[in-house]
């Protein structure tokens, strides 16, 4: 029973995986075709949908791949995958209500966007509700999972400063002022919070499950 729900499990694992690589792939294609691929690239880390995307194909990769280095043994961390839920489902939740673009963009933007904005972030909390175990994490660690997109903010703002580049329209501050911008990112990093609690929530109500630490 155990080898049938570990090789369920993978299999959900890959077909997450390649989900995620091809919505990356097909973003990255689709985007300025003009300009250099090094370029590209780059350009595309700057948003924290591509970042958070990457860590759910890159987490889950080496976890299918090399479960038994460092790295595997990273992602394979509870507390490490139930943080990569927090941030995708949350790229999900703020594109849907606050990002999703008006008119008709073009048919392989909506399959991007679809992909990479609803079909990744529900993939992968459905295979965090059914395969990462289960009561194991503490309270305290939503405080520490907001190092990756607190970090992100500060990053953003520092760059927006030097090149008058911001991702985000909530987050700029050329459009609207440094007191409204870190208001913005106050509200955000609290939503992080809020929602990474509301998983410690459920973690803490099922039953204890799996042997990952």
């Amino acid at each position: 029973m155990a080898t049938g729900i570990k090789r369920t499990e993978k299999i959900a694992a890959g077909v997450t995986a390649a989900t995620t690589w091809s919505g990356l792939a097909l973003q990255l294609w689709i985007s300025d075709p003009t300009a250099p691929l090094l370029d590209r690239i780059l350009a595309q880390l700057g948003f924290f949908t591509i970042l958070s995307n990457l860590l759910v194909a890159v987490s889950l990769t080496t976890y299918l791949i090399f479960p038994r280095i460092i790295v595997g043994r990273f992602f394979s961390s509870t507390s490490v995958r139930s943080a990569i839920a927090v941030y995708i489902c949350m790229v999900g939740i703020v594109y849907n209500l606050m990002l999703r673009q008006a008119g008709d963009p073009g048919v392989l933007i909506i399959v991007a966007d679809k992909v990479l904005h609803d079909a990744v972030p529900i993939l992968y909390l459905v295979y965090w509700f059914i395969f990462v175990p289960k009561g194991r994490l503490a309270w305290k660690d939503p405080v520490l999972w907001l190092i990756f997109p607190v970090g992100y903010m500060i990053v953003g703002f520092v760059r927006g400063a030097l090149t008058g580049f911001y991702p985000y329209y909530f987050a700029d501050v050329g459009t609207l002022n440094y007191p409204a911008a870190l208001r913005n990112a106050a509200l955000a990093a609290l939503a992080f919070l809020v929602f990474g609690w509301v998983l410690v929530l459920i973690d803490k109500l099922m039953p204890r499950t799996g042997e990952t630490a």
